[in-house]
């Protein structure tokens, strides 16, 4: 299954986001858990619903720049790009761990 941007709100609030967004991260995360052929692709701009992957890939202008378990990749970014990204997220506040 591919989710392209699955719990984008418009640029709601951040409580509001998290609000809008569990039900349907919970929806996904139960259909790839109870069915052993299925999988999710999750493509969005938003670390926290980023957190919830096994693995991680960075696109810089449609290429992969880093890719890695999610854990490494969102708390030690090795690529220049990554690293910007994850300073921005630092300095606007916007980054919480699901």
């Amino acid at each position: 299954m591919l989710a392209s941007m699955p719990v984008s709100t418009g640029g709601g609030s951040p409580r509001r986001v998290r609000r809008l967004s569990a039900p349907i991260l919970d929806l996904l995360a139960a259909l790839v858990r109870d069915r052993g052929d299925l999988a999710l692709v999750l493509i969005t701009h938003d670390p926290a619903t980023a957190a919830l992957a096994h693995r991680i890939a960075v696109l810089d202008a449609g290429e992969v720049v880093e890719q890695g378990p999610a854990g490494r990749v969102l708390t030690e970014p090795r690529h220049p790009f990554t690293v910007a990204l994850r300073e921005t997220i630092d300095r606007l506040g916007t980054y919480t761990r699901a």
